[in-house]
């Protein structure tokens, strides 16, 4: 599979605003916006290792643009 995204953040400890529990995801970024979030085979441009790390996906693009 090609190239899908900018960025994708591999293995995050996702916290996601809603005010349940953390889980353990990938998040990818397309244009400034959150594209996938959870388990999926798309590439990034950019790709980062987040593992041991949390990851709050509105920080997330604030971040990386």
């Amino acid at each position: 599979m090609g190239v899908e995204f900018d960025h994708v953040v591999r293995n995050g400890l996702v916290y996601d605003g809603t005010g349940g529990p953390a889980f353990q995801a990938d998040v990818a970024v397309r244009q400034g916006r959150i594209a996938a979030m959870g388990d999926f085979s798309g590439r990034g441009v950019e790709e980062s290792d987040a593992r041991g790390c949390i990851v709050t996906p509105v920080l997330l693009i604030f971040t990386l643009t």
